[in-house]
């Protein structure tokens, strides 16, 4: 963390997510069960639910958070 995260890790990361967020997997549960227990935190903090599943609008906000300089060591 010192000398900072290497912008190809955090692409590649970033990029991994995606894919496994919009992937529709035989998880073990079907789909829509799972939509429905990833929106289950928003709903018991009375947020709404539906944000959670507007992934575009979250990757959007998380790639602009990215461009700032040494944003995620901010976090150690």
């Amino acid at each position: 963390m010192e000398n900072g995260v290497s912008k190809d890790v955090i692409d590649s990361s970033v990029h991994q997510l995606e894919i496994k967020q919009r992937e529709v997997s035989g998880s073990g549960m079907p789909y829509g069960l799972e939509l429905m227990l990833g929106c289950l935190p928003a709903c018991i903090h009375r947020d709404d639910p539906l944000e959670i599943l507007d992934l575009d609008k979250s990757f959007t906000q998380l790639k602009e958070n990215l461009k700032t300089e040494r944003y995620l060591e901010k976090f150690n």
